[in-house]
């Protein structure tokens, strides 16, 4: 899929035609995006595997310490899996559904909406201040992607903007 995607980058230099650079950029830019991610999940997995005595050695809290730092309940230490997981699903969602962008906005909903159940159940952070600012921002991002329904191509072109 890398490859994919670095060829239709080069495609429009190697073909001559140059009429969609924004469009091929975007879409080697997802998928530098997509493998950043990938790597992040990788740490984070990494990071789950590991046992108590190395996460409390002071080399490995030094690079690693920001997915799991102390603002996550001990309980809770696959919630940065969880929040990775989900950057990849959009990551996916807006790679390969590029031609159905209704579908799109309505699976970013849905996976909005249940995040944010998650996080309303399972209050993964110390803290009542840290979980409820978790649940305001859950609730700005649902919002905001509701606002993509009137700037995608959902609506008609008449209404659209």
């Amino acid at each position: 899929m890398t490859m994919a995607g670095i060829l239709q980058f080069y495609q429009p230099t190697i073909t001559g035609d140059r009429h969609q650079p924004t469009q091929n950029f975007s879409e080697f830019l997802a998928v530098f995006c997509f493998c950043m991610v990938a790597l992040l999940l990788a740490l984070c997995l990494r990071i789950m595997a590991a046992s108590p005595e190395k996460l409390d050695e002071e080399k490995f809290k030094n690079r690693f310490d920001f997915l799991y730092s102390d603002q996550i309940a001990d309980q809770m230490k696959h919630y940065s899996v969880v929040f990775v997981c989900r950057r990849i699903f959009s990551c996916l969602i807006f790679l390969q559904m590029t031609q159905v962008p209704g579908l799109q906005v309505q699976i970013t909903l849905l996976m909005n909406l249940l995040i944010s159940i998650y996080v309303g159940t399972y209050k993964p952070f110390i803290g009542k201040l840290i979980n409820n600012k978790e649940i305001i921002n859950e609730a700005m991002i649902f919002y905001l992607t509701i606002n993509l329904v009137v700037f995608t191509n959902f609506v008609d072109e008449e209404i659209q903007y």
